[in-house]
């Protein structure tokens, strides 16, 4: 009698491998799923798992507490796919992607998953994450918010080997709302106002510029430039100095021989240190004179003109 007792109390008791197996699901807008799982065991060292899936799997990598990659194998059973692999110690981490728990219907996207494993769990908790701006129509899971995101939950004690999970949820996604709609507009408001400031400033400048030089001005500037060079080239002093130098004094030349640091810049695109070491050297060989005038730096050609 006294034994029958005690195969009774033994035979009550749901052994258990898995103490605690938690998953977090996080679906993309396109459907796209990213599974992430981790798995504490009990008294399984050295023994063999498998976890099934009612779906096609991918980038499957299952790792240790430390993060080293743990060998596994993938089969087929029943409509499930299933990842078998050694327990080596305590815990087990598992990730991988899907697009087959995920449909859509129109508007409505479908998430179904069901799941189980090979060993008895004593406590299974999962999250699956919502895209952004997505609206719950049903679920068989508890409901929560993070953000402008959705989190569904689920939590169950004492599950036995094989028996299968069910998560379940359909959602419609917003494309754009609330403070979308404020981004949105807010960005047409910039651009509306950028390009009325283009117009705007186009339309001075038409107003301001100078009209363009006739044909008989143009060639009466040029000949003037011309001449002006002219006399530089054959300025011996003038012949003596390299190419930069040279084509600082032309660049003052072409300005009646009177112009300012600035201008000079703008002309000749020499680099602003390079033009004002080559400005003092100038002045200090008596080819040009510089004096100041308000903030502005007045270069004249000192060269005698012959």
């Amino acid at each position: 009698m006294r034994w029958l007792f005690l195969f009774l109390l033994l035979s009550s008791i749901s052994f258990s491998i898995m103490s605690d197996y938690s998953m977090n699901v996080v679906v993309e807008s396109s459907g796209a799923t990213y599974f992430s799982s981790s798995i504490t065991f009990v008294d399984a060292i050295d023994k063999e798992v498998t976890l099934c899936f009612s779906g096609e799997l991918s980038n499957i990598l299952v790792t240790d507490k430390s993060g080293l990659q743990i060998p596994f194998s993938i089969h087929q059973s029943n409509g499930f796919n299933c990842i078998s692999f050694i327990v080596p110690y305590d815990y087990a981490r598992i990730s991988f992607e899907s697009d087959d728990f995920t449909s859509k219907n129109g508007s409505l996207w479908d998430f179904h998953m069901r799941a189980f494993a090979s060993e008895n769990i004593s406590s299974f908790n999962s999250q699956l994450t919502l895209p952004s701006g997505s609206t719950l129509q049903k679920t068989n899971g508890a409901v929560s918010s993070a953000g402008d995101s959705l989190k569904i939950s689920w939590e169950s004690r004492n599950i036995n080997a094989s028996q299968k999970l069910y998560l379940a949820a359909a959602y419609e996604i917003t494309r754009v709302e609330g403070s979308n709609i404020q981004i949105v507009l807010a960005a047409t408001i910039i651009v509306v106002a950028a390009a009325a400031y283009f117009f705007y400033l186009r339309k001075r400048r038409a107003k301001t510029e100078p009209k363009p030089l006739g044909t008989e001005i143009k060639k009466a500037v040029e000949a003037k430039e011309s001449k002006t060079e002219e006399w530089l080239e054959r300025n011996e002093v003038f012949r003596t100095l390299d190419e930069v130098d040279k084509e600082i004094v032309r660049e003052i030349g072409r300005q009646n021989g009177k112009t300012t640091q600035a201008k000079i810049y703008l002309n000749t695109h020499i680099p602003k240190a390079t033009l004002s070491r080559r400005l003092a050297s100038l002045e200090n060989r008596g080819i040009i004179k510089k004096s100041q005038k308000g903030n502005r730096n007045l270069i004249t050609l000192a060269l005698e003109k012959k």
